[in-house]
């Protein structure tokens, strides 16, 4: 590159010699725009985790005493809430039935044992 430039200056131009620094701008320009990309990317996915975790904080505010009792003791120690708890409109969100018994929906799961163990 360096021996390019000096060429360029100096009046020795050849073909290549012109043809280098634009290439190699360009590619520079190809790796800014990619980075540029992935933290537009990275930006976006955590700002997307933030109002998801906000939105399950909020429901989770919602909730009665009773309610957060039972959803915590499920997630910590796995016992099944009783039937006064599994049938409210706040915790149906959160809770599938299986043929076992009441389970945590796979999309909560992560966020609710983080709640659950604060």
């Amino acid at each position: 590159m360096l021996n390019a430039l000096r060429r360029i200056i100096g009046g020795e131009v050849r073909p290549v010699d012109l043809w280098l620094p634009v290439i190699e701008i360009l590619v520079l320009l190809l790796i800014a725009i990619e980075v540029g990309w992935a933290m537009k990317d990275r930006f976006v996915a955590w700002r997307k985790r933030k109002r998801y975790e906000r939105n399950i904080a909020a429901r989770l505010a919602a909730l009665n005493p009773q309610e957060s009792e039972a959803l915590k003791a499920m997630l910590i120690n796995g016992s099944q809430p009783g039937l006064t708890i599994t049938g409210r409109p706040a915790l149906e969100g959160f809770l599938e039935r299986d043929f076992v018994g009441w389970r945590v929906r796979a999309e909560y799961a992560e966020v609710l044992r983080e709640w659950a163990e604060r």
